[in-house]
């Protein structure tokens, strides 16, 4: 037995060595135990017979690594197993040749990504999804990507969105610049703001704006996180009622209440301007 079976035998990490027909040759116990097959299953078929059907056309990996003057390379697609699932894999494939240079195998290592696929996908899904509109910011203040109900806030479609600067959505006075800035700096971890933006239709509309700021491996914000939630018609409903509150419902004048308030407040200020007064 040759020493580098030995060692691809006890080996941890999945390897294979493939024919120039891109057959196997060899496999070792770490890849029949991803794959759920023997070892004399996996020989008997061709490498294509184990990847995705959807996938066939984009792992084109042996013939990359045959016609590259390193000799190298790495792609990334998916496999199905014995028991019918279908799993991620990273393929790196290193080409052996002989004394004179000449090709002979290829050798592969593996590496499974399924749960960094599906950590990933289940991220985009409730991202996409959220009842409320959410989006990334990079660290000039643009927009990197926004979810349908963000698009359905504004009118906008997505790329609208990502091809427009927030100043140019917002009124004057309504950006926030500093809260984002705060963030950026790492001033503060997460701020709150309200922010009136301008929708495709014209009208104005008030959103409270939740952002975070997400570090990068540096510990410095890498990106912004935001939520954005409509806010304009509690505001307008508050104002309302504020405003029957305190006015006669027929006639628009003010009401006693707002007399009363109005009363109190003068002579609150009187008794304040003669305390100041006798000192």
């Amino acid at each position: 037995m040759f020493l580098w079976q030995s060692i691809f035998d006890q080996s941890a990490c999945p390897t294979t060595v493939l024919d120039l027909n891109g057959r196997f040759r060899y496999v070792n116990d770490a890849l029949c135990e991803l794959l759920g097959y023997d070892r004399a299953d996996l020989v008997r078929h061709h490498r294509t017979d184990f990847i995705n059907p959807d996938d066939l056309a984009d792992a084109t990996l042996f013939d990359e690594v045959l016609a590259d003057p390193s000799g190298e390379a790495v792609r990334e697609f998916r496999c199905l197993r014995s028991d019918g699932r279908i799993i991620w894999l990273l393929l790196h494939a290193s080409v052996i040749r002989d004394d004179e240079g000449r090709p002979l195998y290829v050798a592969t290592y593996a590496q499974e990504t399924t749960e960094r696929h599906e950590t990933a996908l289940r991220w985009q899904r409730t991202f996409d999804r959220a009842p409320i509109g959410i989006a990334l910011l990079d660290t000039t203040g643009r927009w990197t990507e926004v979810n349908a109900a963000f698009c359905e806030l504004l009118g906008y479609s997505r790329d609208d969105v990502l091809n427009t600067h927030p100043t140019e959505l917002t009124y004057p006075g309504d950006v926030g610049c500093g809260v984002f800035q705060d963030l950026i700096e790492s001033r503060r971890d997460t701020a709150s703001v309200e922010i009136c933006f301008r929708h495709k239709a014209g009208y104005p509309v008030w959103v409270f704006v939740r952002v975070s700021a997400v570090p990068g491996p540096d510990g410095r914000p890498a990106y912004l996180v935001g939520q954005y939630e409509e806010i304009g018609d509690r505001r307008m409903r508050n104002k309302h009622l504020a405003h029957h509150a305190l006015h006669d419902a027929l006639t628009g004048l003010a009401n006693r209440v707002l007399l009363t308030d109005r009363l109190d407040h003068g002579l609150a200020r009187l008794v304040e301007a003669g305390e100041r007064w006798h000192c």
